[in-house]
Order: C-alpha cells, then structure tokens, then sequence
C-alpha cells in the first residue's frame, strides 16, 4: 500500500501545470487591441492579439488542444533583457520530489502501538 501511494504521488506531479497561462497576459486585463501596456519584467508595450495553443478536456483525456486568441502584452523596447524563468517541468519535477519526500516522512514515522 504505501508503495501504491508514493507510486500515485510521483505519477501526478506535471498535471500541476497542465493549464498555464501565458506570459504578459496580465498587463493587458481590460484593455483592448492596440492600448499600451506593461510586460512582466516591467517593460513598455503594446497589447497585441495572439492565439495560443490550449488543452480542452471538454471530452476528458487525454486533451484535444484547441486555439484560444489572448490578448498579450508585447514588449516595444529594442533591447528586451529578461531573467530566464525555470522552465514548468522543471518546478514540476521539484514539486513532485517535494510531495515524494512528504509521502515517504509520513510512511516512514513510527506508529503508535
């Protein structure tokens, strides 16, 4: 049993980011095609309509992807610099080892007899 639940613990992990949204889609909540905006790392743009690849689970798994148009903030700035994000497997994978170790502390604690 408690193989069973370590198994189910690690199985489920990358489903945590199975619907992301995309980058810059905050600074442009509201506004319209065209208004000026903020990127995430603060920088000038504009809103820009874009289609984005989307998991539909409307007739469950495993997903059909579908294309979905946003409205995202494009950077105007010629010289974009950004910090590079982790990339979301990579937080799935930690997150997933996190629960692991969880899984195995409780499983692994003394009974009371």
């Amino acid at each position: 049993m408690p193989r069973l639940l370590l198994l189910l613990v690690l199985s489920t992990g990358g489903l945590a980011f199975a619907d992301i949204a995309p980058d810059n889609l905050a600074g442009c909540r509201g506004k319209s095609a065209g208004a000026a905006c903020r990127t995430d790392d603060g920088q000038p743009g504009v809103c820009t309509k874009t289609m984005v690849s989307r998991p539909d689970y409307s007739e469950g798994p495993p997903p059909k992807y579908r294309q979905v148009e946003y409205l995202l903030c494009a950077g105007t700035s010629t010289a974009t610099a950004r910090a590079p994000s982790p990339a979301p497997w990579a937080t799935g994978l930690f997150l997933t080892l996190l629960a692991g170790l969880g899984a195995l502390f409780v499983l692994r604690r003394p009974r009371p007899t």
